[in-house]
């Protein structure tokens, strides 16, 4: 992996996050990113559906995985409830979604992340290096 260490890896993800969905070129938003809000909201076909849901999963499923590996090689205490924590930073990305689809700019999309990112220490029972 590009970052050494969970944390980083995190804030990298939510900061692409955030340069994806403000990118000028994707007017709104990709379309998967504009599918967090709720797969079974879609008004799209069902095999476009699926693949859009299937993306978003997949995303979700790679920030468990990150965090899974720094339990298991003790980056993070084996106390970590992983699955909330990806929640938390699931939640923020949809979040973020929602303020890029109301007009936020980059610029305020990277200082959510760098709030949301301020809650490790306390999720996780490790300080920032």
């Amino acid at each position: 992996s590009r970052h050494a260490d969970a944390r980083s890896a995190v804030e990298a993800l939510l900061l692409s996050v955030v340069d994806e969905i403000t990118d000028p070129s994707r007017p709104g938003g990709c379309m998967v990113v504009s599918a967090t809000a709720s797969c079974d909201a879609l008004a799209i076909p069902a095999s476009v559906k699926a693949a859009l849901c299937g993306a978003l999963h997949a995303a979700e499923h790679e920030l468990d995985e990150r965090l899974l590996r720094a339990v298991q090689t003790g980056e993070l205490s084996h106390d970590v409830d992983v699955t909330a924590l990806s929640a938390y930073f699931n939640t923020v990305i949809s979040g973020l979604v929602v303020q890029a689809k109301g007009g936020a700019t980059r610029t305020a999309l990277r200082a959510v992340v760098g709030s949301a990112i301020l809650a490790w220490p306390a999720l996780t029972g490790r300080r920032p290096s």
